[in-house]
């Protein structure tokens, strides 16, 4: 095993600490600080491909089911577990959001710690800002193992520490080329949790952990340190959630162990990219997951896809996609009102599919939770409409998960209904993007009304491709037809329709430039 240097261990604060003590000893009526996350979370990285394969399609067999992504009891991740992995994929995909989350989180126990560890928010906040967007992580069962063995650990020693985390991930048999872990003995809820670790309350600057190490871990930030070691990339994840309320231990209510992992994808059963999301009705309205909101026994299926998932109680659901493309994931059974299909983009990365489930009361096959969130009151569509008149009908909206009251859902000044159609992605900024090769980008395809998957000449009869017509061009289409220019008919600057470019073309250029009919 090849190991390198922890990115995140720095000095540790024993001045800090004794501090306390001395000042608990002078005043024993003032209550015990707060305990943070254990300070320097590890990240280590060693030898092995992480590549991410394509499998061409006519080798894929029938699909499988995917059951790495729960425990075989089906009750882990259970619903705080779950939570975290929402709350964490939520957080990567949107980090200034999640900055305004934490800042505004309205949890007792939570405003205790960020009033006890002084936490700067403003400070908090523009970290979050500066954050790019990352892929979601998959729940894997094998780190979740190794996780769980960790939190049983900490439990007998009565506190936190990351003494043989990543051993227990090798002991787990998931084979990794870059891991981090992230402890936290003294969680008093879920969403207490998440916020100690994300926020990462501490002693350093703006009453943070310096560096912050366990965000970092959650939020699969690259951090570059010396010898070009960088960490990040994580996109398996494990998460044992462990309740301890006995009187005699110090640690608890809830003994929390995360591992994050780069999988060596060249091992069987270890992939890099998935699709992953949670199925779930937010019961209590507060806009987030949280335990018991899953919608379990769901079956999900990228439809051309190599794997399938059956989620848990919990809700959540991944699968490995082992070829880039254009997926209808199909979403049937469980509690579900009607079988539901979502399509979505994947490229070389994860993609998060968020599921957040309702009833159909008015039975118009939209979730009366998606109409309240666009529409604002049930009926305004009944999911044939175009409320935003983009070409894409609502229920199409709610298929490609882009925004019914917007046309250009991603702000690339191309509406959604054109991108869909020509089969780009409504929720990517691929503005720029050539994919037919010709000089026109999507956009400037959009706005000449060509197709951005067909070669298009900038003029017919344009030779030169300089965007006007002239005699060069005329010249240009009479040695073609002399056989001066090669045995190619250049259909591309055929102007007639026949499918070639000739003296025909010649003679059409030469009236353009007369203004002759």
């Amino acid at each position: 095993m090849i190991r390198h240097e922890n990115v995140f261990r720095h000095a540790s604060r024993p001045g800090i600490l004794t501090l306390f003590v001395i000042l608990l000893a002078f005043f024993p009526g003032v209550a015990p600080a707060l305990e943070a996350p254990e300070e320097n979370p590890p990240v280590y990285e060693r030898e092995g491909s992480s590549r991410v394969f394509d499998i061409p399609p006519g080798r894929k067999p029938a699909p499988v089911e995917w059951t790495f992504h729960k425990t075989a009891d089906n009750q882990h991740p259970n619903g705080v577990e779950q939570q975290q992995m929402w709350l964490m994929n939520n957080a990567r995909a949107n980090p200034p959001q999640e900055g305004y989350f934490l800042a505004t989180l309205d949890d007792g126990d939570v405003l205790n710690a960020i009033s006890a560890f002084n936490v700067d928010l403003d400070m908090m906040q523009d970290e979050f800002d500066s954050y790019p967007a990352q892929p979601p992580g998959a729940f894997d069962v094998r780190l979740y193992n190794a996780a769980y063995e960790h939190s049983l650990y900490l439990i007998s020693i009565d506190g936190q520490n990351h003494v043989g985390q990543f051993d227990r991930i090798d002991a787990a048999g998931f084979m990794w080329n870059r891991a981090g872990g992230s402890v936290y003995s003294y969680a008093k809820s879920g969403i207490y949790c998440h916020a100690g670790f994300n926020i990462d309350w501490g002693y350093g600057t703006g009453g943070m952990q310096d560096p912050r190490g366990h965000r970092m871990n959650t939020m699969s930030l690259k951090a570059v340190v010396g010898g070009g070691f960088t960490a990040g990339d994580f996109y398996n994840v494990g998460v044992a959630v462990v309740p301890e309320n006995n009187p005699s231990t110090n640690v608890g209510p809830l003994v929390v162990t995360e591992n994050f992992a780069r999988a060596i994808t060249t091992y069987p059963d270890h992939y890099n990219r998935f699709i992953v999301g949670t199925i779930w009705e937010d019961l209590n309205c507060n806009g987030y997951y949280d335990s018991g909101e899953g919608e379990g026994s769901v079956t999900v299926t990228p439809v051309g896809g190599a794997f399938y998932a059956v989620t848990p109680p919990s809700g959540g659901f991944a699968m490995p996609i082992t070829s880039a493309g254009l997926y209808d994931v199909t979403f049937t059974g469980g509690g579900l009102a009607f079988p539901i299909t979502r399509t979505v983009h994947v490229g070389a990365l994860s993609v998060l599919v968020d599921m957040p489930v309702s009833e159909d009361s008015d039975d118009d096959l939209l979730l009366d939770s998606y109409e309240m969130e666009y529409f604002k009151a049930l009926g305004v569509t009944d999911g044939t409409g175009d409320q935003d008149q983009d070409g894409l009908t609502d229920a199409y909206e709610f298929r490609y998960l882009t925004d019914p009251t917007q046309k250009d859902t991603e702000g690339d000044r191309m509406e959604d209904g054109w991108e869909v159609t020509y089969g780009l992605n409504p929720l990517e900024d691929d503005s720029q993007d050539n994919p037919d090769g010709d000089n026109f980008t999507n956009l400037e395809e959009f706005l000449s009304g060509t197709d951005p998957r067909v070669y298009t000449a900038p003029w017919p009869g344009d030779t030169n491709q300089n965007g006007r017509l002239e005699f060069e061009d005329a010249l240009f289409c009479l040695q073609i037809q002399a056989g001066l220019r090669g045995a190619g008919l250049y259909p591309i600057y055929d102007m007639d329709g026949d499918g070639k470019t000739g003296v025909e073309e010649s003679i059409l250029i030469l009236k353009a430039l007369s203004d002759l009919p």
